[in-house]
């Protein structure tokens, strides 16, 4: 007994105890101020053996306490920010929690228009290619992630000079019109118009920021921070990335903003669901420190395991189509994303007449949309148009027709072509013609009045010289008379080759055709097109010999 209470023995046992109570309060020490997960204590037992005692870090266990905190207050909006949870598949679902029903809020100012787009629209998405349409911006007049809108455009039939002068005057180039006195105005001046009236998707927004980031290090770094008035020392990760800039689709180079605080920054995975705030940053060494903002996925070091955090474009614009030569008054109502209820009120409508708006082409050339319609824009809607107001049925619904009732009677073969036959030029021919005829008829009288004389000579016995003499000189004057007709025959043949040369006539042939008249058949009717009125006849006929025979068949 005295051996085991000898000073000898206590002694080291006191140390011990010591070194327990020492170690004991710095690991206490160390998990009240560390962020790490545990901390492990060393504790020496009486045969000489350590044992290991692993204890929560309170530091960390605030760290979590807080970060849920975070997300409680996230859902349930206490922080009056935006509430949302991510999906698996990466994407955020907005949460409405404890709000009725509202409606969206009225628009109150609306900017005016002087020019026009195109985009591409092959085949039929609103009848013409390239689309022209105009862009009205309700840019902080509407929350950011509304997605459609209600259109209510008036295309006014302005059909005499006094409405012309009346939109001029009131309407075009306006963007204050309200929308009760517009109708107003209308009805009193008597304006027809054509409503289009429809509810559009507003088009799609990308995200303005884009960048990923690779991790080479990961180490510890002691920061001070202030936590309850009280100062204390923390371990914080310290991440070294590969670069601090990141690219703006609004500039026109890349990498052109640096990282800075309250940055985000998202782990990279598939889905992506773990976003970091960036709380600090030493653009020396290209290192942050983050702090969890949602999920639960470390950052590791590897390639592009980081990318920016950005939220969409914050530009709202709503697009418009519109056509050729058209005096057009436009209204909008926003639709609320989260009720699906539009705004009470018609914003301030906006007045242009579509011929005046203006675009840049390809070249940097401003053109007008008169132009561009009339030079590049393929319209299928007025072709369309113009058949539906001219009620012309498709081949589908159109009715085989009555045949005519035909007599014969009614029918004649007339000549088509007497106004040729009956020409200065051909009644000239003709006379030439029978002045010919005339002149050859008295050659061969000639001729044959020359031949008997002849063998009247040769052959009759004289008595005198006397008589043969005469005999021989009524030979030469029918001879002398012969070359004088002969002459005058040439000339005439002359006369008429040069006529039918200088008026293009070489020959004239009658032209015969069956002309004849019929009752016009008893119109078809449809019930989905109306009565169908005929618009021609098809016929067909033969030629026949003067005896009634058919020509033969090749």
């Amino acid at each position: 007994m005295a051996e085991n209470n000898s000073i000898q023995t206590l002694l080291p046992e006191l140390l011990r105890l010591f070194n327990n109570s020492l170690e004991s309060f710095e690991k206490v020490n160390q998990a009240i101020t560390s962020s790490r997960d545990s901390v492990t204590v060393n504790i020496q037992n009486q045969n000489g053996t350590n044992s290991r005692v692993t204890i929560p870090s309170f530091g960390y266990l605030k760290n979590s306490v807080d970060r849920l905190q975070t997300n409680i207050n996230t859902i349930t909006n206490l922080t009056g920010a935006d509430s949302s949870i991510r999906l698996p598949d990466g994407t955020f679902r907005k949460l409405v929690l404890a709000k009725l029903p509202t409606e969206a809020a009225d628009l109150t100012t609306m900017t005016s228009v002087n020019e026009f787009n195109v985009k591409p629209n092959w085949f039929f998405e609103e009848l013409i290619n390239p689309l022209l349409y105009v862009s009205f911006d309700i840019t902080g007049q509407a929350p950011i992630d509304t997605e459609r809108t209600i259109i209510k455009r008036f295309i006014l039939d302005t059909n005499t000079q006094s409405k012309i002068n009346f939109f001029n005057s009131n309407y075009n180039g306006i963007a204050n019109i309200d929308y009760d006195t517009f109708l107003q105005q209308i009805v009193e001046k008597n304006i027809s118009y054509v409503l289009d009236e429809a509810v559009t998707d507003l088009p799609p927004r990308d995200l303005r920021y884009s960048g990923k980031f690779s991790v080479t290090r990961i180490s510890e770094e002691s920061v001070t921070e202030t936590v309850n008035g009280v100062e204390q020392t923390v371990v914080q990760k310290l991440y070294k990335l590969n670069k601090i800039f990141y690219s703006d689709s609004e500039a026109d180079f890349s990498d052109t903003v640096q990282l800075k605080v309250g940055d985000s920054l998202e782990v990279i995975s598939d889905p992506i669901d773990t976003r970091y705030t960036v709380t600090q940053i030493d653009t020396s060494t290209n290192s942050v420190i983050v702090r969890l903002q949602e999920g639960s996925k470390a950052i590791s070091i590897g390639a592009d395991v980081l990318k920016i955090g950005s939220s969409l474009n914050d530009l709202l614009e709503v697009d418009v189509t519109v056509g050729f030569g058209e005096r057009c008054v436009t209204f909008i109502k926003p639709i609320d994303p989260d009720s699906k209820i539009p705004a009470v009120n018609w914003s301030p409508g906006s007045g242009f007449y579509t011929n005046d708006l203006n675009t840049i082409d390809a070249s940097g050339n401003q053109q007008t949309l008169a132009d561009y319609y009339q030079q590049s824009a393929v319209d299928f809607g007025r072709y369309l148009l113009s058949f539906a107001q001219d009620k012309i049925p498709t081949s589908r619904e159109g009715l085989v027709p009555n045949s005519p009732v035909v007599n014969a009677d009614d029918f004649s073969v007339s000549l088509i072509n007497g106004q040729i036959s009956q020409s200065d030029a051909i009644v000239q021919l003709q006379d030439l013609n029978n002045q010919k005829n005339t002149i050859q008829a008295t050659l061969t009288e000639l001729d044959t009045a020359i031949s008997q004389s002849r063998t009247k000579i040769q052959t009759t016995n004289y008595s005198t010289e006397v008589e043969r003499d005469a005999d021989k000189n009524a030979l030469q004057g029918l001879i002398t008379e012969r070359s004088s007709q002969a002459k005058l025959y040439s000339s005439v043949v002359t006369e008429i080759d040069a006529s039918a040369k200088d008026n293009s006539v070489n020959s004239v042939t009658p032209k015969y055709r069956v002309r004849g008249f019929w009752p016009m058949p008893q119109e078809k009717s449809a019930p989905a097109t109306g009565v169908q009125d005929i618009v021609k006849f098809r016929y067909r006929y033969r030629y026949l010999s003067a005896d009634g025979a058919a020509n033969a068949v090749d």
